[in-house]
């Protein structure tokens, strides 16, 4: 497997993830990338939709004040499978145009103690900075969550990625990621 490289992103995306970890840097919220676009950075063949942002729970308050000009929603009681605290959900301008006038746009949903349950067991995602990978996003160091964990994830919430991830990585590094997860 190649390399974590954020040149796998398209243009928009990588301007977008740099600015809005740029906002969460300033506001000192830690955090890391999961989803498509951290699975397409590290080389799988993803669509990227929008950005997954994984933050802690007590959180809440950097992310709303580093995202206050883009109007973002707190949603919470997510339904099953989901178990995560909360989800913040917005949209940036992208460099085709702005949100205001109905120019193109990127999804944001940064979320607080990302859990799912898997098999009848809740996996809870920590917030591990340490097991995260950083990489640069024009000018800007950036985590990347373990794609490992995410296999669990994807098991439950999208068959096809998990089947990527798993086609990728030996037993052995899928059932320590379990482990970390709790399941």
């Amino acid at each position: 497997m190649a390399a974590l490289d954020a040149g796998l992103l398209t243009p928009r995306f990588r301007a977008a993830l740099a600015g809005l970890a740029r906002r969460l840097d300033r506001h000192g919220v830690p955090f890391v990338v999961g989803g498509s676009a951290m699975l397409a950075c590290r080389g799988l063949n993803v669509s990227v939709a929008d950005l997954d942002i994984c933050t802690a729970d007590d959180q809440l308050d950097g992310v709303l004040a580093a995202l206050e000009s883009f109007n973002p929603v707190v949603l919470e009681g997510a339904p099953p499978p989901w178990r995560s605290t909360w989800l913040v959900r917005t949209e940036l301008p992208d460099r085709g145009g702005d949100v205001a006038s109905g120019g193109h746009h990127i999804g944001v949903d940064i979320i607080g103690d990302l859990a799912i349950e898997v098999d009848g067991v809740v996996a809870t995602f920590p917030l591990d900075t340490h097991l995260a990978e950083a990489v640069e996003v024009d000018g800007m160091s950036v985590p990347f969550d373990s794609m490992w964990r995410w296999y669990h994830l994807y098991r439950v919430h999208d068959p096809a990625k998990a089947a990527q991830i798993a086609a990728v990585a030996g037993p052995e590094v899928l059932e320590t990621a379990a482990v970390e997860l709790g399941l």
